[in-house]
Order: C-alpha cells, then sequence, then structure tokens
C-alpha cells in the first residue's frame, strides 16, 4: 500500500507542476569531494573525527555508499546483517544494515561538509531476483538474462521510488546514482519493455532488427527501427530518473541530483546510446544538476591501449566535451586514487595529479577523489 500511494502521488505530482522539474533557482555548489567505500573500522563511533579530518585535507563533500549488494563489505566492519542485500538507512522496503546515515549527517553537518547519499537502482541484489530480472535479446534469437532488475515491470518502478523516498527523508545534501543507472545493450527483450514500446511507437520489437543493426540487404531499415529503439530507451530511462527525484521532492525539493555516466558518452555520444541508453542532454533535462564523469585514467588507458601522453590529451578531450555538454558547473570528474582492488593499494600521486590538471586543462572544476575508506586514504602517495 505504501509503495502503491508513493506512485500515485508522484504521478499527480509531475501532471500538476507548472515546470515539471524546476520552480525554483537551485544553487549548485562547487565540488571537492571525495566517494566513499567502506568507512574504516577504526571510525565505528567516531564518525565526527572521520569527517572533521577530510575537511582539513579540504574536502567538501562526501559521497556515501548507502546500499549493499551480495559479497559488498560491510561498512567499519560489520557483521553482515543483509546477506542478500540491504541499506544504510531505515527503510520499510529492504534489510537495513545499519542507519549509518543519520549518524553520517550529523557528523557532517557538524563539520560543514556536503552529504551525498550514493545510491543502486538496477544492481541492487534484493531486488534483481529471478522474478525482476530483465531480459537481453541474444545472437541466436533468443531471450537471455540481461543486466538488471527491470525497470519496465510495475514493481521494480514502484519499489525504487519508494526507496529514494525513504532517502529524501533524511537531511542530506544530494543523491549520486550508481553507474548500474542504464540500460545495456540488447536489454529490454521481455514482455514489459516490448509491450510498452509497441503501444508507444506503434513499432514492433523484432529481434532480428534490434540485435543486428547492420546485417543484411536491408540495414537501412533496421537501422532506423535499432536508432528508435536506442533513443527510446535513454528516454525512459530518463523519465525513470524524473519520477525518482518527484518522489523525493515532494519530501525533500532541495535534494542536488547526480548520475554516474561512462567516460564515453560525453565523448562519443553514439557508444554512450548504445551501449548505456545514456543521452546526457535528456538527463539534464529531466533534472540532473550534475554529471559524474568516470574518468578512471588506469581503466581508460587499459581498454584504449593509451601511452601516457596520449592519455592525458584524452582526458583534456573528455572534460573539454564534458563541459561543453553540461557546463563548468554542472561537470564532476571522477579521479582514481587508489586501485579497484581488496588491498585498494594507492596510485602514485604524481600520477593523479597529472590526471587531474588534465582534466583542469579541458576546463573541468569540479572533483571526486576515489575510492576512499579513510581521510588517510587521501595522504598515502603509492608507487608507479
Amino acid at each position: 500500500m505504501r509503495i502503491c500511494l508513493y506512485t500515485i502521488a508522484v504521478l499527480a505530482f509531475l501532471s500538476s507542476t507548472c515546470s515539471p522539474f524546476e520552480i525554483y533557482e537551485k544553487h549548485r555548489p562547487s565540488v571537492a569531494g571525495v566517494q566513499i567505500f567502506v568507512i574504516d573500522h577504526s571510525y565505528r563511533g567516531r564518525l565526527d573525527e572521520f569527517f572533521y579530518e577530510i575537511k582539513q585535507l579540504g574536502v567538501d563533500a562526501v559521497f556515501l555508499r548507502v546500499f549493499q549488494n551480495r559479497g559488498d563489505r560491510v561498512h567499519f566492519g560489520l557483521t553482515n546483517l543483509c546477506p542478500e542485500g540491504g541499506v544504510y538507512f531505515a527503510s520499510k522496503n529492504a534489510c537495513v544494515e545499519a542507519d549509518i546515515l543519520k549518524e553520517a549527517v550529523q557528523s557532517a553537518k557538524k563539520n560543514g561538509v556536503k552529504l551525498f547519499a550514493w545510491m543502486a537502482t538496477r544492481s541492487l541484489s534484493f531486488l534483481k531476483g529471478e522474478d525482476n530480472i530483465s531480459l537481453s535479446f541474444s545472437p541466436d534469437n533468443k531471450r537471455s538474462l540481461g543486466y538488471g532488475a527491470n525497470i519496465f515491470k510495475p514493481d521494480v518502478r514502484a519499489a525504487l521510488l519508494s526507496l529514494f523516498a525513504e532517502l529524501a527523508e533524511y537531511q542530506i545534501d544530494g543523491i549520486l546514482l550508481q553507474d548500474d543507472f542504464i540500460i545495456k545493450y540488447a536489454e529490454g527483450a521481455d514482455c514489459f519493455a516490448c509491450t510498452e514500446f509497441t503501444q508507444k511507437t506503434g513499432v514492433a520489437c523484432d529481434a532480428e532488427e534490434f540485435f543486428y543493426p547492420t546485417r543484411s540487404s536491408t540495414f537501412g531499415r533496421r537501422k532506423a527501427a535499432y536508432d528508435r529503439w536506442n533513443l527510446w530507451k535513454a528516454e525512459e530511462l530518463s523519465r525513470l530518473f524524473s519520477e525518482i527525484r518527484a518522489s523525493a521532492r515532494l519530501i525533500n525539493p532541495t535534494l542536488l541530483w547526480a548520475v554516474n555516466i561512462y567516460y564515453e558518452t560525453p565523448i562519443y555520444k553514439d557508444k554512450g546510446l548504445l551501449w548505456y541508453s545514456h543521452y546526457i542532454s535528456k538527463f539534464m533535462d529531466a533534472g540532473e544538476d550534475y554529471i559524474a564523469v568516470m574518468a578512471y585514467h588506469v581503466q581508460i588507458a587499459q581498454e584504449m591501449k593509451l601511452e601516457e601522453r596520449e592519455l592525458l590529451e584524452f582526458l583534456k578531450n573528455l572534460a573539454f566535451s564534458s563541459v561543453r555538454a553540461v557546463g563548468a558547473e554542472q561537470a564532476i570528474f571522477k579521479v582514481q586514487v587508489r586501485r579497484f582492488n581488496n588491498a585498494n593499494s594507492p596510485i602514485d600521486k604524481l600520477q593523479t595529479d597529472s590526471v587531474q590538471k588534465a582534466l583542469m586543462n579541458g576546463g573541468g572544476e569540479n572533483f571526486i577523489k576515489l575510492p576512499i575508506n579513510s581521510p588517510k586514504d587521501l595522504l598515502q602517495r603509492g608507487g608507479n
């Protein structure tokens, strides 16, 4: 019943607002932030000190993980109370590991640090069970399991609205959407997505056209249908964001919103649309305040086989393209200062400084350093 009431209220809000997205001028502060993956156990019961030490290092915004997926490490090294996944805030819709967000809000405000809740959507392990998983088109013209929870299924959509409404009950400054807020290539082969697509466009779902866009002599017809399919998925993803945002605005209208953006999207618009259903202008039209560009230089260099000079030039162009798309005020660049492994070994500071300088040369002004578990993570230099 709670989920249904939230859904009805959100739809009424969207239909009744004169301007569907903004009714006041919003200040978007600059960001010198860190993204917290797992709060170090030494700060259990000492979050005031955590935020104080972070602030002394020049940080003005903390992006704190408030979701727990199956297999994730638990904040403070606590015993895992939610083996199938849960959240770190009070919820009637998910298992609660601990209400860490309550204490974090108090400590952040006490120390003058902005606090963003970093929240997942489609990858939530407690939400993407067998009944809720999306389906994908596969090369053999059959359906296969998709990437995450099916946002075209009403129950999934309603659950997400309720979770974000619960988050909005806290006096946080904003919310960062996890990098799972995507629809992957070939996803959407289930009856929920296909039925809605056909109803709205009059075009039938066809695996041959949607999975093989460049094959055979009918390329022109196939490409037209395929492009329409991918654009529609991007529009639906942005529409879901606007509904999530509306559900939260009923409670906390001043929340700032950021969405993780893969590094391909600002430079290669077609790839962002094809691979992730990301279309930056549609996100911004739907009310995003920031794009958080994942400028992970280690990954980029490996995937694109770039030498250092080429990498720095690419990062400069990435920043330029991002700033051109949304403006410097609304572009945040995520700089990797530690490796994404169990040890989170530090990356040489000279390297990370050169990465940030390249992004600044492209017009970047806002930055998040990650992954951070403790203030001391910002001080360790690391090796090559």
